[in-house]
């Protein structure tokens, strides 16, 4: 089997599992429907501010920018202490903090609907182009797990799926400082 026909063996599998399947060229940044502002931006925002305002509703919109900023910034150099990280995030919600009456509240931004898990769609994306400090880097399969069903995938966490170490070793590392939680296949469980 090579890479290409490991590549569509996997997005068929996801496709059988209801996840809906994007080409990564058509929402890249010079694509047919942009969804990013440039290579480097791995989180796609306009969709994660959809996914925010759908199950946060008790929260004032000035705190989506906080979420945004916990999201982008990591907690250490260590990928698996960013994906522990990240994971406490995805289960525990985002700390926020906001002024209502005059007071200061504090909260958390929910990024994964639990309760109505149908609220929830799941994206794999092939050949998601993402620039780094060296040469960009297209993994073969990307995921995305969106809230609410909506147009676009919003980025929460994502899967990696590529059969060459050396790329492996450049995603974990430019992913861990872009705070996305990447499982990859010599990651331990977190």
């Amino acid at each position: 089997m090579n890479e290409e026909e490991l590549e569509n063996l996997c997005l068929d599998w996801f496709r059988e599992g209801g996840w809906d399947v994007v080409y990564g060229p058509d929402i890249a940044p010079d694509g047919a429907d942009p969804q990013r502002d440039d290579y480097a931006q791995v989180i796609l925002k306009h969709d994660l501010e959809v996914a925010f305002t759908h199950i946060n509703p008790q929260l004032p919109h000035e705190c989506f920018e906080q979420v945004v900023s916990k999201l982008s910034q990591a907690e250490s150099l260590d990928l698996i202490t960013n994906n522990r990280a990240f994971h406490r995030l995805l289960l525990e919600g985002v700390p926020v903090e906001f002024k209502q009456d005059e007071e200061i509240h504090n909260d958390h931004a929910f990024l994964v609907d639990f309760e109505q898990l149908t609220n929830n769609r799941f994206v794999a994306i092939n050949q998601f182009t993402v620039s780094g400090t060296k040469q960009p880097r297209r993994p073969d399969v990307i995921c995305f797990r969106a809230s609410e069903k909506i147009d676009y995938p919003n980025f929460v966490i994502g899967l990696i799926v590529t059969n060459h170490d050396s790329r492996s070793g450049f995603l974990s590392n430019r992913f861990s400082n872009s705070r996305m939680a990447c499982l990859l296949r010599d990651t331990p469980a977190l």
